[in-house]
């Protein structure tokens, strides 16, 4: 006979698992079919499973009929019935199924008469055998009962915590959330402030350059306009000598309308030509109006030069040519450098370079003041452009005094500088290396104390943010 009671289905109430069950949760049908089919094997005709109440558990399709009334009968009258079971016949027993000391309900077995006649009590016997395992099922279905509601009680003590902690994950998760896009918006905002700092400081460097570079381009204004305000007086003089002379030909004109053959007149008219001198002044007319246009030309070009330089520059990068940039920049410092070196220019030919225009004249024009303040005098500053595959190279030499060693790891450091106090602002080469990473390439130094030194720039032709 099997006592496996794994087929009870109960339907277990979360969190009470441990309360009373009744008779059809502790013994379910398909378990009781299977402990039927095996007692009928021994003998037993019929064999029925009742509640407390009496009414019929399994088979739950058995009909009442007179069997059933005297069970009725004993459940209500037969106070036996409490602790032991009952014959109810030669082949009938009635049994109570007890469990933890309550009756819970009751087993009805009838025999074959056959098999009561071989043995005597064969019926009591057999009754409280069959009971035995009734029980032993009973009670191998409230552990499994126990058991089941337990672990559904912890599964759902854990189901709730995971509940509950995962309610404080997401809400832990939407605060910092929004913490994450708070910060991220402090740091766009706060990237733009330094964007904009550092534009702001880039700027008020060139307009420290160009407060130094004041007096030397007022200087070089000053030259060009010179000589045209002088050129333009000796015009002025020359225009009048002209008026005299186009009047005695005027009256020369007049005369030789009244006069036939007066040569007199035509004398005074050559003498006034040679003293005037009009063959030269014919000449130097043209030559002093080139002149001046030349100089004009040279103010118009430092004018528009020191303009291109000191506009903040736009936001967007643009296509330039870095020989023209350096052409550019030279030209606004030329009165900086021209008392102190010569410049020596090895141009080769270029690709445009996607670049900001006006922050590389700025850093151009940061190394060659720097180049200039490092000679004494009859010194020599040597600017070689090369194109090297999707790179162009720029190195601005010098024969100065050179950078000391213990220097060299700090000259791109911000507000370090070696010049005497109010003769340099420190951001200059700090200004050009951020420029020139901007623009990711490299800017690397060599120098030698007493020789000069060499800076060597390396940009890609395309630039990209």
């Amino acid at each position: 006979m099997s006592t496996d009671n794994g087929d009870n289905n109960s339907e277990i109430v979360v969190g009470v698992f441990d309360r009373e069950y009744s008779l059809r949760e502790l013994v379910s049908e398909a378990s009781f079919t299977r402990m039927n089919a095996d007692i009928r094997a021994t003998g037993v005709r019929r064999a029925v499973l009742m509640d407390y109440l009496g009414d019929i558990c399994y088979p739950k399709d058995l009909a009442k009929s007179i069997w059933y009334e005297k069970v009725a009968h004993e459940i209500e009258n037969n106070t036996d019935l409490k602790t032991s079971l009952v014959p109810l016949s030669n082949n009938e027993i009635l049994a109570p199924v007890i469990h933890d000391f309550e009756i819970i309900g009751y087993l009805y077995l009838e025999f074959e008469s056959e098999l009561v006649g071989q043995q005597e009590n064969l019926n009591t016997t057999m009754g409280s055998l069959i009971n035995g395992i009734l029980k032993q099922n009973i009670q191998s279905g409230y552990q499994n009962l126990l058991t089941s509601g337990l672990h559904s009680k912890v599964v759902q003590d854990s189901y709730d915590e995971i509940c509950k902690k995962k309610q404080l994950v997401e809400k832990s998760e939407k605060k910092y959330r929004l913490l994450s896009e708070r910060l991220e918006e402090e740091v766009k905002k706060k990237t733009q402030e330094i964007k904009n700092t550092q534009t702001q400081l880039m700027h008020q460097e060139k307009l420290a350059s160009i407060g130094q570079l004041a007096a030397g381009v007022a200087h070089e204004i000053n030259n060009p306009m010179g000589f045209i305000s002088s050129n333009f007086r000796s015009l002025k003089g020359y225009a009048r000598d002209l008026q005299d002379m186009i009047k005695g030909y005027r009256t020369f004109m007049v005369e030789m309308d009244k006069v036939k053959g007066n040569n007199d007149v035509l004398n005074i008219v050559r003498d006034l030509e040679k003293q005037l001198d009009i063959d030269f002044l014919l000449d130097d007319i043209s030559s002093l109006i080139d002149e001046s246009l030349d100089g004009a030309n040279r103010v118009n070009k430092i004018v528009s030069d020191l303009k291109d330089f000191a506009h903040p520059g736009s936001e967007k990068p643009s296509y330039a040519d870095i020989n023209a940039c350096i052409n550019s920049t030279l030209n606004i410092i030329w009165s900086e450098i021209k008392f102190k070196a010569e410049v020596k220019k090895q141009f080769e030919d270029l690709p445009e370079v996607y670049c900001y225009p006006q922050q590389l004249n700025q850093v151009i024009m940061n190394l060659l003041v720097n180049a200039s303040h490092a000679i004494e005098n009859n010194g020599e500053i040597i600017i070689t452009t090369k194109a090297d595959g999707a790179f162009v190279i720029i190195e601005i030499s010098d024969n100065g005094s050179g950078i000391e060693e213990e220097h060299m790891k700090k000259i791109f450091d911000p507000f370090f500088t070696t010049k005497e106090v109010g003769k340099g602002t420190g951001l200059g080469l700090n200004l050009a290396y951020n420029i020139i990473h901007k623009h990711n390439g490299t800017i690397d130094v060599e120098s030698t104390i007493g020789k000069g030194t060499r800076f060597i720039i390396k940009l890609p032709v395309t630039y990209e943010t």
